[in-house]
């Protein structure tokens, strides 16, 4: 309403040409709507956004002390858990190193005994080669 209020008494056509809020009967008048205008849409809108975030920020750090209050009774209890938890995980770990470590040893005994059984083999191989060579000279 209050723009109707103002539009038609600061229009005017001229020479078929519509001039809308132009024609202000004083400077006065005119620099008070600039004013009130640039208050009321810029303003109070940016004011409205600060105080709303503002008090949006006050509710998050309440209820964060609050949370704060709680984690802090909680969180012996926590710690106390958690170094359990390292300390099988710890364990684990070195069940875990101990059987990679058996397992290695089991593999290299197996490639020495199979190494071995090769040479034994190939001393067999080469002790009938040279006894069949020998037959063959003979």
């Amino acid at each position: 309403m209050l723009f109707l209020s103002v539009v038609f008494p600061t229009s005017d056509v001229i020479d078929g040409v519509c001039y809308g809020y132009m024609m202000w009967k004083n400077q006065t008048a005119r620099l008070f709507y600039f004013i009130w205008n640039v208050v009321s849409f810029y303003l109070v809108i940016i004011f409205i956004f600060v105080f709303c975030y503002w008090r949006i920020v006050l509710v998050i750090r309440r209820q964060a002390r609050v949370m704060a209050s709680h984690a802090a009774e909680g969180s012996r209890r926590r710690q106390k858990s958690e170094r359990r938890r390292r300390s099988r995980r710890e364990g684990e770990r070195e069940e875990g190193r101990r059987r990679k470590t058996k397992k290695k040893k089991r593999r290299e005994e197996k490639k020495n005994k199979n190494k071995n059984n090769m040479k034994k083999n190939n001393n067999k191989n080469k002790k009938k080669k040279i006894k069949k060579d020998k037959k063959n000279k003979k």
